[in-house]
């Protein structure tokens, strides 16, 4: 089994799939207030903050990756600062998921991206001011803070007084991405909803009406179509209903999961046919990839809806976000 994990078959597979992104209608519409937004900033000369607000598993920090990809022909590395060039443009992103405060971010960036070391005695005032002058030397066509809810361990003031600074000052249009509790942060400080210069928000797919379920059988449908095997169980009973209701109970409208939800099947399918590439992703591997990846996890109640005996058994289980908040 080991050779079969290790083999480079599998790892193609798996590579192809998380090349896979549906750019389905709200993330299309994302993308093109993220480039209205550098266009107004550049040729308009009017800045403000351009917010991105997405559940877990829900686009928006591949959306944003993929359109800086699109920009500068530059991939998105693994570091948590960067500064990507190309084709005549700049941006820089910054990944905060490990949590920063705005002193300790300007320091960061002044230092390691424009090797200014003056400004590492700099407290938060004066740090920003030297990281919003070095930016519009370079002239940056902007600034991305991925996870920018993780940027107010100082508090949530702290945060509004950099992005306000930005505003302000910076020739650079902000581009703020981060989940919904970003919303309510935004609220607390007049001054920040007041200045938005956009708001995307992407939810989950929902599945409680007829509109809601075609348009996850849509996306289910388009990444079907894209996956690496002559057929597959999901596209073999396309718009089928309890192959669609299966599915959301695995994973809950969020295309990140519905990917997660294949990868963990890949494996399972070069098991069940000896290590030789499989033709068809069938419904026993996806079953088999639940049991391993998703089952224990709370929200399953220990029911995987690809084998019929716990189908028939399956819970009730919320709908569509608002549902998902009434039930917490």
């Amino acid at each position: 089994m080991e050779n079969i994990l290790t083999s480079p078959l599998v790892q193609g597979k798996l590579d192809a799939i998380r090349g896979i992104f549906v750019k389905h209608t709200k993330v299309e519409e994302a993308r093109q207030m993220l480039l209205l937004s550098v266009a107004f900033a550049r040729r308009l000369r009017e800045n403000s903050s351009t917010y991105l607000i997405g559940w877990s598993r829900c686009g928006k920090s591949e959306t944003i990756k993929r359109l800086l990809q699109e920009q500068t022909g530059q991939p998105i590395s693994k570091k948590r600062i960067q500064l990507l060039h190309g084709n005549g443009k700049r941006f820089l992103y910054v990944d905060l998921m490990g949590g920063s405060t705005p002193r300790i971010l300007a320091r960061q960036i002044n230092f390691n991206i424009f090797n200014d070391r003056k400004s590492l005695r700099l407290g938060e005032e004066e740090g920003t001011g030297a990281l919003i002058e070095n930016l519009n030397d370079l002239k940056v066509d902007g600034i991305i803070l991925d996870e920018a809810q993780n940027l107010a361990e100082d508090g949530v003031k702290k945060l509004a007084r950099f992005i306000l600074s930005i505003e302000n000052e910076c020739s650079a249009p902000l581009f703020v991405v981060g989940p919904p509790s970003l919303v309510k942060m935004m609220t607390k400080v007049d001054a920040m909803s007041q200045r938005s210069g956009g708001i995307k928000m992407l939810p989950p797919f929902g599945f409680a009406d007829d509109e809601q379920r075609e348009i996850h059988a849509a996306f289910v449908a388009a990444f079907s179509d894209e996956l690496p095997f002559e057929s597959n169980w999901f596209r073999d009973n396309e718009y089928d209903h309890h192959m669609l209701r299966a599915t959301f109970y695995a994973q809950r409208g969020r295309p990140g999961r519905h990917s997660l939800l294949v990868e963990a099947a890949v494996p399972h399918a070069f098991i069940r046919t000896g290590g030789a590439e499989p033709k068809e992703l069938m419904k026993e591997d996806i079953a088999a990839g639940f049991d391993r990846v998703f089952i224990n996890q709370e929200i399953m109640h220990g029911r995987n809806p690809f084998r019929s005996e716990d189908y028939l058994r399956l819970p009730q289980f919320p709908l569509s976000v608002e549902q998902e908040k009434s039930s917490d």
